[in-house]
């Protein structure tokens, strides 16, 4: 009784293979190769191979058991790269062998190129978003067999030389068994200190070793801030905004001249009026919208404020409009109405007008400075 209890402990710590000679494994694309995995016990049963996690193999991986001899593996492909045990049942019971390695490089020559983006500038793998003024940089990791000879950056526009720096370092080399055949390792990188209005567009990379030339392209998106530009023209008030993205045009009113109606205590009226796109002319420019808010009669001071906003910030500008009588005639009161604007040179427009049963505007203008 006790032999058998002590022979069942001795089954169970043999160990079921040899200990392998090579446990990780680096071949090249297209060689076999014999997995060590011995059997100790003749009497073992559904000698195989599976990966480490308990899935199958590559259905299509061509491969060969012998328990005295080992796995073969044939003809072996880069997608067979990864962790394998090889199993066997002993009494019933399934082992399993130490996990074997196995990387399968390509034979022929290659370069591959993975993109390196920051976090906050990354849309997708290629394309950037990155406001004017901020610092952008974009880097590509190289690896490649053999090693690579030239590297070049395409910028859209001509290279400005103050802003821009370019960096190119070889990473680590990686020797792969007993043949010397390198893998070679790179990052090469282009930095844009502070990223101008016009340097939006397609950056590309691209690399060359004796054999293979390889290129990857980058998209770059420059946010601006909108410029805002209002005007008085025939009644009517246009505020022409540009920027990237498309800015948004807001209307603001408010009693009185004002420097501004958005940030007013007393609460200014938000007015509604249509937007509409002027100009889009290519896929990264900046893009020109207009709003076009009509004026009915004014009979009070006023000021009217546009402010366009996009992602990249805002601007506003105001047109500040009065009227006040001029004296009386038989057809009337004539009044001066104002026209004050824009914020930025503070143009005045004064137009003398008839007020019989609907105001009209006679043909004298005048334009002066405030």
């Amino acid at each position: 009784m006790v032999s058998s209890y002590l022979l069942r402990m001795l089954v169970n710590f043999v160990k079921a293979f040899t200990t392998p000679q090579t446990p990780t494994i680096i071949k090249k694309e297209g060689s076999n190769y014999l997995l060590d995995c011995l059997v100790t016990d003749p009497a073992s049963t559904e000698f195989s191979l599976q990966m480490k996690n308990g899935s199958s193999v590559p259905v299509e991986m061509n491969s060969t058991a012998d328990p005295k001899r080992g796995i073969l593996i044939r003809n072996l492909q880069p997608r067979y790269s990864g962790d394998y045990v090889c199993t066997v049942r002993i009494n019933g019971v399934l082992k399993v062998s130490e996990v074997f390695h196995i990387t399968v490089l390509k034979n022929k020559p290659y370069i591959k190129l993975l993109p390196l983006l920051a976090v906050e500038n990354k849309e997708n793998g290629t394309s950037i978003e990155v406001t004017q003024g901020q610092m952008l940089e974009i880097s590509v990791q190289i690896e490649a067999y053999p090693e690579i000879e030239w590297t070049c950056w395409k910028p859209p526009k001509p290279r400005n030389t103050s802003n821009h720096e370019e960096k190119f370092h070889r990473i680590h080399n990686k020797l792969i068994s007993l043949c010397f055949w390198f893998l070679n390792h790179y990052i090469s990188t282009i930095l844009l200190k502070r990223v101008e209005a016009q340097e939006y567009g397609h950056y590309i990379f691209i690399s060359r070793s004796a054999s293979v030339n390889a290129s990857i392209t980058f998209t770059v998106h420059v946010y601006q801030k909108p410029k805002a530009m209002i005007k008085w023209e025939n009644g009517n008030v246009s505020c022409v905004a540009t920027g990237y993205p498309v800015p948004r045009i807001q209307w603001f009113q408010c009693q009185g001249v004002s420097t501004m109606c958005s940030y007013n205590h007393t609460s200014p009226l938000v007015l509604v009026a249509t937007q509409f796109i002027l100009d889009r002319t290519k896929e990264f420019d900046l893009v020109q919208v207009m709003s076009v808010l009509p004026i009915t009669n004014v009979n009070t001071k006023l000021t009217i404020e546009c402010v366009a906003t996009n992602i990249a910030g805002e601007d506003r500008d105001c047109l500040k409009l009065r009227r006040r009588v001029l004296g009386a005639g038989a057809f009337g009161k004539v009044v001066q109405a104002t026209a004050y604007g824009l914020v930025k040179d503070e143009n005045v427009t004064q137009v003398a007008v008839k007020m019989l049963k609907q105001l009209f505007f006679e043909t004298r203008t005048r334009n002066q400075e405030q």
